[in-house]
């Protein structure tokens, strides 16, 4: 989905406009009107700018995490956060997970 929004974020603003929307629509053979489209749009365009962007877009299809995800994905950010700062790099990233028990990696058919 992210591939088919930057192609069709041709001026490359991150968002979409109504025109680069309604080609968007033509291009991936979305049989509505004219009027659907606009209705559509207004639809995506949670903040009224006249533009989706890519989380509203993306929002639109993958709705809201239930409960037990949020809860999850907060576990995993504060496990991942070594230094509590609010933010995860990519040290952390890198520090907190070893390949090497991976089956691939043990049957050595990646390395």
């Amino acid at each position: 989905m992210r591939r088919a929004f930057m192609i069709a974020d041709e001026n490359d603003t991150k968002s979409l406009t109504l025109p680069e929307f309604n080609k968007f629509c033509h291009d991936y053979r979305i049989l509505i009107s004219g009027n659907e489209i606009k209705e559509l749009f207004g639809e995506f365009d949670t903040n009224r700018n006249r533009e989706i962007n890519y989380e509203e877009f993306i929002s639109a299809f993958v709705g809201e995490m239930c409960e037990r995800r949020k809860r999850l994905i907060t576990i995993l950010f504060e496990t991942l956060d070594k230094d509590k700062i609010g933010f995860v790099n990519l040290d952390e990233i890198r520090n907190s997970f070893s390949p090497t028990l991976h089956p691939d990696a043990i049957s050595w058919k990646k390395n």
